[in-house]
């Protein structure tokens, strides 16, 4: 989210939305299994290494017409953006940065917004009694001020295109 790459969720085992992502792990797990349990952790890396050379530079893929990955792969033009520069949220929004667990404190309560975000700035708007939070372009939380609840509610901003936000 910080490189403004748009996130995607769905369902886990659920091949219809995440097909490439699913193939690619079973192809991995056979790959791994064929060559049993190693006798310690280091031991994984070069396995691993040898089979994303196999499954990039020597194996042709139906799904390519037969070619290989690394024949058909380029690029992205777009350019990694060095961390450092801090976000800057539209006015009105109340600005807070998350703590070492990434829990957010509002009214005397803590509310889990996301682990992977510690330490980090997020931004929360009142709609009612409810809480929106979002970093950066995405919401992440629904808080619910009376019950003390906080629910997933993982939407892009760019779908909005200002409509009324749906509340749970």
């Amino acid at each position: 989210m910080s490189q403004d790459i748009e996130l995607i969720f769905s369902r886990v085992r659920h091949p219809q939305t995440q097909g490439k992502i699913e193939r690619f792990h079973r192809t991995l797990a056979r790959s791994m299994s064929k060559q049993g349990a190693p006798e310690c952790w280091e031991h994984w890396q070069p396995r691993y290494d040898g089979f994303v050379e196999r499954y990039n530079q020597v194996r042709p893929h139906e799904a390519l017409g037969m070619q290989r990955p690394a024949q058909i792969y380029r690029p992205s033009p777009r350019r990694y953006k060095v961390p450092g520069v801090e976000w800057e949220y539209p006015s009105g929004l109340e600005i807070q940065r998350l703590d070492e667990r990434g829990f957010l404190r509002l009214e005397g309560k803590r509310y889990f917004i996301c682990e992977a975000l510690s330490g980090q700035s997020v931004a929360w708007e009142r709609v009612g009694t409810n809480v929106l939070v979002r970093f950066r372009q995405m919401y992440l939380r629904e808080l619910n001020l009376l019950a003390g609840t906080a629910l997933s509610f993982i939407h892009p901003l760019s779908q909005i295109d200002g409509q009324v936000l749906p509340m749970s």
